[in-house]
């Protein structure tokens, strides 16, 4: 039996993935369900902003990947770059991504979604010089993350209630997120009051962008008088200045290999932080034949009972947080099924854990995850799953960086 698993355990290896734990192999013979991330696992993970909305105007972005190569479009003519400024300065400031040396073989480091903001400002000219003074960190639960800077010079010196030596918080986040921290939106005029009118237009528009596949962010200002201040206090009344939606294509191979997992009687379930609307959009893309989806809101609202009435009719899960997999993977399990589940940071361990298959994803996948029983180094692999005839592959292929 030994040498038996021992064997599958170095095929495995030849296709990137490395088991820690000989017994793991057979499970993977006994999987039936994959919960897979979308962002990396399902798509490319190369993400580039598409769509932009401030000041009550839609533009369009051309260029693709990490080139700095492109322009902002207003019903097919050039975008005013002064409008742009505060949008485009914003994901770049609350933003960890860092520029490579030129020596380098990427030009940036960092997140994906956070390098496609710095190239979408560069796209603009917008590149100012700044001084990090905080920063109040991004996590699952909080669905946000804040930066205070001073710039050098400020770009919102012009705007009501700034002036360049008072630093400013830079917010981005879920756009019903950001939203529900702000008071105040910045339009063409200047900035004026955040009316339920307003706020409907805005998420409408959000809306618009996920039916259209794209990621989007929410992003917003305020200037900061107390740097020491508490971060509830210094993450509210925020003034609102657009969106910015960026496409992450589907890998070519994940519609067949869905498809091969369903034939090898193997069901695969999204479960992603994206909203519902782009969930949707990329799952009927990918093959999962509806854009249906259910968001970790109306989870939290289900019985441990309803909720595995639920997982037996819902490939897609929108907006879920570590808790919410854990949820979704026992009740899953309680139903009698074998789970493979899929994870790349520390957020992902407790459900990594719990799964009858945990795989971590990624180069940093193993000290985040505390040496998971399969590590799937490879970062650009092709496809969650291998042919029917190759049970053990749905979870040893996988790859995910979101």
């Amino acid at each position: 039996m030994t040498l038996t698993l021992a064997m599958g355990s170095r095929k495995i290896l030849n296709r990137d993935a490395l088991v820690r734990r000989l017994p793991v192999v057979e499970s993977l013979g006994s999987v039936d369900v994959i919960v897979s991330d979308k962002t990396g696992t399902l798509t490319e993970n190369q993400m580039t902003v598409k769509r932009v909305y401030t000041a009550g105007t839609n533009g369009t972005v051309t260029g693709t990947g990490l080139s700095t190569a492109g322009e902002f479009r207003y019903d097919g003519d050039d975008a005013d770059r002064e409008r742009l400024v505060p949008l485009l300065t914003c994901g770049a400031y609350c933003n960890d991504a860092e520029r490579a040396p030129d020596s380098a073989d990427d030009p940036y480091y960092g997140d994906p979604t956070e390098i496609a903001l710095l190239v979408s400002a560069a796209k603009a000219g917008i590149d100012p010089e700044h001084e990090r003074l905080r920063e109040i960190p991004f996590s699952s639960e909080r669905k946000r993350m804040t930066v205070v800077a001073r710039e050098f010079p400020s770009t919102l010196s012009d705007t009501d209630g700034f002036d360049a030596a008072t630093p400013t918080a830079y917010m981005k986040g879920a756009p019903e997120v950001v939203l529900d921290r702000c008071n105040r939106v910045l339009e063409d005029d200047g900035v004026r009051e955040l009316t339920a009118t307003k706020r409907e237009e805005i998420l409408d528009r959000n809306r618009a962008f996920g039916s259209d596949a794209l990621r989007v962010l929410g992003f917003a200002v305020r200037p900061v008088e107390d740097l020491e201040d508490d971060p509830e206090r210094v993450e509210r009344d925020m003034i609102f200045v657009g969106l910015q939606g960026m496409i992450d294509p589907p890998r070519a191979e994940v519609s067949e290999a869905i498809e091969d997992c369903r034939n090898a009687g193997i069901r695969v379930v999204m479960a992603t932080g994206d909203n519902v609307q782009t969930a949707g959009a990329i799952a009927q893309t990918i093959g999962f034949g509806s854009e249906e989806a259910m968001d970790g809101t109306t989870v939290d609202t289900l019985s441990d009972e309803a909720l595995r009435e639920v997982v037996e009719n819902v490939d897609v899960f929108a907006r879920v947080s570590p808790h919410h997999k854990v949820r979704i993977l026992n009740a899953l399990q309680e139903n009698g099924h074998n789970v493979a589940m899929t994870g790349d940071g520390v957020n992902d361990a407790p459900a990594l854990r719990n799964a009858d298959v945990g795989i971590a994803m990624g180069p940093a996948a193993p000290t985040s995850l505390n040496r998971p029983p399969i590590w799937s180094f490879r970062t650009t692999t092709s496809s969650p799953s291998a042919t029917p005839s190759q049970r053990v592959a749905p979870s040893s292929t996988t790859s995910e960086s979101s």
